[in-house]
């Protein structure tokens, strides 16, 4: 992802690489949600284990994490989680954008 963004400057990679984490922990908390339902409607989303990788977690185990989630608080706050990530995370693109524009800007200026 950083690298689509293409940075120019450190203050660009550092927000590069916060939009970049944002995305990660976005996504694993909806990863997290889908186990947790899945466990309610009995649906298996992990694959089996590829030959050679590491092994999976049995269906057996993740419907007990997924029951535990569902009775807890943190799954309850999800939805708050989501949504705060997701103002972060167009926060650090506006951010990032501005810092692109400020540096195309300046080339004009320059040119």
């Amino acid at each position: 992802m950083v690298e689509e963004l293409q940075p120019v400057g450190p203050q660009e990679a550092a927000e590069a690489l916060t939009i970049a984490a944002l995305h990660v922990r976005r996504r694993r908390l909806l990863e997290l949600e889908a186990v947790a339902l899945a466990g309610t409607t009995r649906t298996k989303l992990l694959p089996a284990a590829q030959p050679g990788g590491p092994p999976r977690v049995t269906y057996e185990e993740q419907e007990r994490a997924a029951s535990r989630a569902l009775n807890c608080d943190l799954f309850r706050q999800l939805p708050r989680y989501e949504a705060h990530l997701s103002r972060e995370l167009d926060r650090c693109l506006g951010r990032f954008r501005k810092l692109q524009a400020r540096r195309t800007d300046d080339r004009v200026w320059e040119g």
